[in-house]
């Protein structure tokens, strides 16, 4: 979602940017040694290279809930003159619940256009969000923004709990999409994943609070010590990591991850913040086909294309041509190139006035 105002915050970009970026190599790079998408007892993946390089990346891929709500946060800021740190109570709710359905219903079509039939309800990031926007705006309209925090709050602490007592009903639909199940086809269960949600509208909240009081620094530093604090958290607690389990790759190591795990995945969330907004402080605007411009504009549509080309693709190419590295590579590539373009395309059709994104 683009904040109604028209100005954009480039440390959200940059955030975007980074983040689809490696969700598209780690895609690729999954399908390509995970065998029947889900498993594999590939050596590759117990290498040092293979743990530190995956946990990067879920790292940032985790940034993807956060990034949402943050977005939301910006779409319905105060209208110019309006009050900066409270919600502008006359943004369009219906609008955006519709659009909340939208995103689910592209979800479960993107499942039949990249995995078939079979895959077609599996329970994924784009209805994920969808349901944390919809929760998320009831919450904000009926109640406050404190109520939100204190709501994604019991939504880590709670997660765990929900998981054992919800286990025995794991094949239920309703508690899938609650708590996951062990299955490795369902992700992006709604505990704990909202509160990831939530610290993101919490963190733009407090950005046009900060900005307002051209307080900008010291959201930085505030954001400095909180995202540090966190991580030390999560490492004294040895659960900094995510578990990579290679015979169920997108299991409940990654989508039921210890709280503390998450609580690190907070920090980072916080530091990443930090870092880009000191770095990119200086830019107040990119150049209109820029690499940060394109794959954050082009954010929703290069991650659904991302996924139904390339999955197809690579699915091919380990049937057709010979198993090496370098073919890995000039997918990789490939499928940067062919986002930046798609990226391309749609600023071109926003400045056309045609509405592309939820």
């Amino acid at each position: 979602m683009i904040n109604k105002n028209g100005d954009r915050w480039v440390t959200l970009d940059a955030i975007k940017a980074i983040g689809i970026v490696l969700i598209i190599i780690e895609h690729i790079v999954v399908w390509w040694f995970i065998d029947l998408d889900y498993g594999t007892n590939s050596a590759l993946f117990n290498q040092k290279f293979f743990f530190v390089f995956l946990n990067s990346v879920i790292f940032f891929t985790g940034l993807v809930p956060f990034a949402a709500g943050t977005s939301l946060r910006l779409y319905i800021r105060p209208i110019q003159g309006g009050k900066h740190n409270s919600l502008d109570r006359n943004f369009y709710y219906k609008r955006i619940f519709v659009k909340a359905i939208g995103l689910m219903l592209l979800g479960y079509l993107l499942n039949y256009l990249a995995f078939g039939l079979e895959d077609l309800f599996a329970w994924d990031v784009l209805q994920f969000l969808a349901l944390s926007i919809t929760v998320t705006i009831f919450i904000v309209k009926f109640g406050s923004v404190l109520i939100l925090a204190m709501t994604g709050a019991l939504n880590l602490i709670l997660a765990p709990y929900l998981h054992e007592i919800l286990d025995l009903y794991q094949n239920q639909y309703w508690a899938l999409v609650l708590v996951g199940n062990r299955s490795g086809h369902h992700f992006w269960p709604f505990f704990p994943w909202f509160s990831i949600f939530v610290l993101g509208f919490l963190i733009g909240h407090h950005y046009i609070n900060f900005k307002s009081k051209n307080k900008v620094s010291q959201m930085r530093i505030l954001f400095t010590i909180l995202g540090t604090t966190l991580l030390i958290l999560a490492i004294v607690k040895k659960q900094v990591f995510f578990k990579i389990y290679p015979e169920n790759f997108w299991g409940p190591n990654i989508f039921q991850p210890p709280t503390f795990t998450l609580v690190g995945a907070f920090g980072f969330a916080f530091l990443t913040v930090a870092f880009f907004d000191i770095m990119l402080s200086k830019i107040k605007k990119l150049g209109k086909y820029n690499v940060v411009n394109s794959f954050s504009k082009g954010v929703l549509w290069i991650f659904v294309l991302h996924i139904i080309i390339g999955y197809n693709l690579v699915s091919i190419l380990k049937n057709t041509v010979a198993y090496h590295l370098y073919t890995l590579f000039l997918v990789i590539i490939f499928m940067l190139f062919f986002s930046y373009i798609i990226g391309v395309i749609c600023i071109l059709l926003k400045e056309k006035g045609l509405k592309i994104n939820f």
